[in-house]
């Protein structure tokens, strides 16, 4: 989906406005937050593997 032949950095922003925008349109994608065993609370954990 994203094109591997940019930079790095761009590769990382494209990635991270492709998980906001679906994030945005698609709130039932990510679930409640969750604590993991160091105490370390995690936004928006997801029970569904996502597609790619």
């Amino acid at each position: 989906m994203i094109d591997e032949s940019l930079l790095l950095g761009l590769i990382a922003n494209t990635a991270a406005i492709l998980g906001a925008a679906l994030g945005k349109n698609s709130p039932s994608l990510l679930g409640g937050n969750v604590t993991d065993g160091s105490g370390i609370e995690h936004l928006g954990s997801s029970k569904s593997p996502f597609p790619y």
